[in-house]
């Protein structure tokens, strides 16, 4: 150990030099790193993301859909293939024309009964047939209920939400019940249900379309399901003995 010592002693002029000498190395070495710099080159302007301008919020820049989940649902049948113009105010379902008819056959049915009556009364024999008068008035009823139903289709259609809207080109619904208020409390959603339909208007198949739907649940989907295959549509001879279409149903909260 004594000669270990002796040595440092005999050279520490040298090993203070040698220490002295490095760590002015490695001080100047860090001094020119600072002088250095490193420029960053600025990115091309293509890459230069350019914010929008703001838009001030006025009533014309802010668009309203027309299907607003707050729109209230009216209890009618909607023919989205309806090519008349659509208003929320002056508007005539396709029911028009049936409701007309069912008011002639139900007038028809009163003249019978009224003249079988009158007959009775009279003591007089029952026949078949209406009087001239009565067959006059049960026609001028017909004509009554054609003019009707045919000033009612040149109305608008209805624009808003419906209950029941349907499409199946070239037909027209003649039994689309509504299952709206069948689910219950807080159960409020659009169910789409893919149709098959046969030439008598008889629904064949009925499918749910889960991407088409909205916060539909379990019982809106299984209701839709039931109330689209009990849908009827009119007769047509010309349409495809299998014909596509779809029924969309408004399931409102009780």
């Amino acid at each position: 150990m004594e000669r270990f010592f002796d040595l440092i002693d005999r050279f520490k002029f040298g090993i203070l030099a040698t220490g002295i000498t490095y760590m002015g190395i490695f001080m100047y070495l860090n001094i020119a790193s600072y002088k250095k710099t490193f420029p960053i080159q600025a990115w091309p302007s293509s890459y230069v993301e350019k914010m929008p301008e703001e838009i001030e919020i006025k009533p014309e820049n802010v668009e309203v859909s027309s299907s607003d989940p707050g729109e209230a649902a009216k209890n009618i049948v909607n023919d989205m293939n309806d090519k008349r113009d659509r208003s929320y105010e002056k508007f005539s379902s396709a029911e028009v024309a049936a409701a007309e008819a069912q008011k002639v056959k139900d007038y028809e049915k009163q003249l019978y009964s009224d003249a079988k009556a009158g007959r009775d009364k009279a003591g007089q024999k029952p026949v078949e047939k209406l009087t001239p008068r009565e067959s006059e008035l049960l026609k001028q009823a017909k004509a009554n209920a054609a003019t009707a139903s045919n000033a009612a289709a040149a109305k608008n259609a209805y624009k808003g939400k419906a209950l029941v809207s349907f499409s199946l080109d070239g037909r027209k619904g003649n039994s689309l019940p509504a299952p709206s208020y069948k689910c219950g409390v807080g159960q409020t959603g659009l169910v789409y249900i893919a149709i098959t339909v046969n030439q008598s208007g008889v629904v064949v198949s009925a499918r749910y379309e889960a991407g088409s739907s909205n916060a539909a649940t379990e019982c809106m989907i299984q209701e839709g399901l039931a109330y689209a295959k009990r849908s009827k549509f009119n007769y047509s001879a010309s349409a495809p003995a299998a014909q596509s279409g779809y029924i969309t149903y408004e399931f409102i909260s009780q």
